[in-house]
């Protein structure tokens, strides 16, 4: 049995009941008890900036990271609030940068659901500095140490 509501379609695949009056009443009950209890949550929209990251010896101090797709995810609607996102990724990304470049994933995790990693990509190419560029940055690390790169 499948049905859509509102932009959502649950499928559902129920076997082993006494007749099939019995197996349509069940898939129904079960139908509406899933869009009762589950809810689609958006996240990010495709193309939406999700965070930046931070960029090394780059023409750009850090490059905006994008989803191909929209990021949702289907819980239960008492879990919402126990809803973990986060972006991971080893920084500074030194450059030169493509866009398009895989540069960090978005880790969702949520009670009752297996983490979710969603690659996150690079929205633009930033080029490297020049020699001299990267001399003062080099040189302003030496002396600030990592403070130098927030």
């Amino acid at each position: 049995a499948s049905a859509v509501r509102n932009g959502r379609r649950i499928l559902l695949v129920a076997n082993g009941m006494a007749s099939s009056k019995v197996r349509a009443e069940e898939s129904d009950r079960l139908i509406e008890w899933a869009f009762r209890e589950f809810e689609s949550y958006t996240l990010f929209n495709a193309g939406e900036t999700v965070e930046r990251a931070d960029v090394w010896m780059g023409q750009e101090d850090s490059v905006e990271l994008v989803s191909t797709g929209d990021i949702a995810v289907t819980l239960p609607k008492r879990g919402r609030d126990k809803l973990l996102v986060k972006v991971v990724y080893d920084g500074p990304v030194p450059a030169p940068i493509q866009r398009g470049q895989i540069m960090a994933h978005l880790v969702v995790e949520a009670e009752g659901m297996e983490p979710q990693s969603i690659p996150l990509m690079a929205r633009s190419n930033i080029d490297r500095q020049g020699p001299i560029g990267r001399l003062l940055t080099g040189a302003k690390h030496m002396i600030l140490g990592s403070a130098s790169m927030d």
